[in-house]
């Protein structure tokens, strides 16, 4: 698998032309539009997404390792489907309805100031998570 490493990606639409499979790290994703794209599979390590779109996004063993979420939108995301290992999320001010955390490890993890209506967290082990704000 091809890597991809402290890359800066700004105001690209993902829907139209796909993120290559790869291992992302140290990458940050600004103002990106992954919303329907498929990431499944791709694994991204120390990134972050930053006031980007990842509404039903399909990501289907795809591994998140200490990734952060800032002021995205994450409808319908079904975080039970990623790869839990090195699972490491951070949240803040994102949308986060409808996403399913049904059964997945979140220790520690931070969803600062987001929203979260009609989220699953069944079985999920949320033991240290903050939900301030």
């Amino acid at each position: 698998m091809q890597e991809v490493f402290d890359q800066s990606f700004a105001h690209i639409d993902f829907t139209k032309e796909p993120l290559p499979k790869a291992e992302y790290e140290a990458c940050r994703f600004t103002n990106c539009d992954f919303s329907h794209a498929d990431l499944s599979g791709l694994k991204f390590i120390d990134c972050s997404f930053v006031a980007s779109n990842l509404s039903l996004a399909r990501i289907s063993k795809t591994v998140f390792q200490t990734v952060t979420f800032n002021e995205c939108k994450l409808l319908g995301l079904p975080f039970d489907q990623c790869s839990p290992f090195g699972l490491n999320l951070q949240f803040e001010n994102c949308i986060l309805s409808h996403t399913s955390f049904f059964g997945t490890r979140l220790k520690g993890t931070t969803f600062r100031s987001s929203q979260l209506q009609e989220g699953d967290f069944t079985d999920a082990d949320l033991s240290g998570a903050s939900f301030a704000g």
